[in-house]
């Protein structure tokens, strides 16, 4: 499979990233680190994450982003072969419909 970030998923990591670079960059590069190679392993493990329990479609899933507080929004485009990147998220932040 595939990854395609979608463009508010993009906005949203270089913010994070930008946000606490202002007082600790070298934790800001790692933290982008972390999250986008928990995003990279989603091409060979699409279904890593857990189904977002608050989801009632059934397609979106979470990716909580291992020694992050970030969790990454998802679903997966099986027909396309396509991991779809929807949001990345503080994990304090309310999900749920927007």
């Amino acid at each position: 499979m595939r990854v395609r970030w979608l463009p508010r998923a993009r906005r949203e990591l270089r913010a994070q990233r930008e946000f606490i670079a202002r007082e600790r960059p070298a934790v800001a590069a790692r933290i982008a680190r972390e999250m986008l190679a928990a995003v990279a392993r989603l091409t060979e493990y699409p279904y890593y994450g857990r189904a977002a329990p608050w989801d009632t479609t059934d397609r979106l899933r979470e990716l909580p982003v291992p020694q992050t507080p970030f969790v990454v929004l998802y679903e997966v485009d099986r027909d396309n072969e396509v991991v779809i990147i929807l949001r990345v998220m503080h994990g304090a932040q309310r999900r749920g419909p927007e």
